[in-house]
């Protein structure tokens, strides 16, 4: 009987070894996800940032590409007016 209790209970404080480093794996895993989740939160914001630099970007140069354009037509209506007067 006493043998069969010391196997009892040589078992159960194995599980319970076992259960504990299942818990520590699980909460390191958890602090791990954290960590990610922090660092995919960083990502975008950066990627938000960036997006706004590019959108900043995209209107100045339609702006110079508009300024080109007008600028252009002022000089070919230049040449063909000096064209003419010739």
């Amino acid at each position: 009987m006493e043998k069969t209790l010391n196997l009892i209970w040589a078992e159960q404080k194995r599980q319970g070894d076992v259960l504990h480093q299942l818990i520590n794996a699980v909460g390191a895993t958890n602090v791990k996800f954290a960590e990610i989740d922090g660092k995919v939160t960083e990502i975008n914001e950066k990627v938000t940032d960036l997006d706004r630099k590019v959108a900043t970007i995209e209107t100045k140069l339609d702006f110079v590409f508009t300024e080109v354009k007008e600028v252009k037509a002022k000089w070919l209506q230049n040449m063909t007016l000096n064209t003419m007067i010739r």
